[in-house]
């Protein structure tokens, strides 16, 4: 692969760059050595597990390091400011180069299709259970689809719009997984139902059952993508 070449000197630059910072002082060595260890660390987990070939983004990579390497070379006090924000740059580009290179882009996608679905089962779920929770689901129509949106490019503002957007569904979800017990195991309850929505007493079973599936599916959903996303939090920028 072409961009392995890329990442190998890009890498050869982050050890120069590691180097020359060990003769600099304490103040500069602490609050940048750790940052160049975790760069190092992300370029070698890409060289070791790099699936795609994305020479643009390798050549990217390998451009800024030799900036670093050169800039590192007549670091002082008064532009060591500049630095450390290049480095900090690089730093989240090396973090989220890691699923543009690799297989681990994968489980964000996973996490996304399991977000989709789990606000699907909450919006489905909203019309049962009374006009607030409808008029609640309405309001948070626009900042779902927005997390849809901005996740789906691997933004950082996805990830803030899902874990605001994501609280009621859950809520909403233990509600429906609670009902959905009371309900089955209560004839008395199924009864009620059956006369309130003027069915069978069997429909009416089927549609608590089915409250308690979809109230089951959002919260092992939601849950599984507020997790996955927030362990690979790093894919967005």
């Amino acid at each position: 692969m072409k961009s392995l070449e890329f990442l190998q000197e890009c890498v050869k630059n982050i050890e120069a760059v590691s180097q020359a910072l060990s003769k600099a002082p304490e103040e500069i060595r602490g609050k940048t050595f750790g940052k160049v260890d975790e760069i190092r660390n992300n370029l070698n987990i890409i060289i070791k597990e790099i699936t795609v070939d994305n020479e643009e983004l390798a050549k990217f990579l390998n451009s800024r390091s030799e900036d670093l390497k050169r800039k590192v070379s007549s670091l002082r006090k008064d532009n060591f400011g500049d630095f450390l924000k290049e480095l900090n740059e690089f730093l989240r580009f090396s973090r989220t180069a890691v699923y543009d290179f690799t297989g681990r882009l994968s489980s964000v996608r996973k996490a996304y299709r399991a977000y989709l679905y789990g606000m699907i089962d909450f919006f489905i779920l909203s019309g049962f259970f009374g006009p607030q929770f409808a008029i609640t689901a309405l309001i948070l129509v626009i900042p779902v689809l927005l997390s849809v949106f901005n996740v789906r490019k691997r933004r950082a503002l996805g990830l803030t719009f899902v874990y605001v957007t994501t609280p009621i569904p859950l809520v909403m979800g233990f509600i429906a997984v609670r009902y959905g017990f009371y309900a089955l195991t209560t004839p008395e309850e199924l009864v009620s139902v059956a006369s309130i929505l003027n069915i069978t007493l069997e429909l009416a079973t089927l549609v608590v059952a089915l409250i308690l599936a979809l109230g089951v599916a959002e919260v092992i959903l939601i849950t599984y993508a507020a997790v996955t996303f927030y362990r690979n939090r790093h894919a967005f920028i």
